[in-house]
């Protein structure tokens, strides 16, 4: 919830989960197809892979741009594509 205050997008962590589940973070992040064209086959890497969380916003205008929902959507996935990472490795 700090990011989101900090990025004055929501103050209620309802709200945020709630416009998360009608955002799309494929506007907000960067997949191995935006940098390849398309999947990189050799290392068995599929074209909705995210490449970079948040790696589509280059500029304070680009965050300016996309809706909240979609910040709020790509936020709950890195949170929870990390934390399932660091689980299947302590595990």
């Amino acid at each position: 919830m700090g990011i989101l205050r900090l990025l004055n997008k929501f103050n209620d962590p309802t709200e945020a989960i709630t416009g998360a589940i009608d955002g799309d973070s494929n506007n907000v992040d960067m997949s191995v197809g935006d940098i390849y064209g398309g999947s990189y086959d050799s290392l068995g890497l599929p074209s909705q892979m995210i490449a970079s969380s948040f790696g589509k916003l280059k500029s304070k205008e680009s965050l300016d741009d996309v809706d909240k929902n979609d910040i709020s959507r790509s936020l709950l996935v890195m949170i929870t594509v990390n934390t399932l990472t660091l689980s299947r490795m302590i595990a």
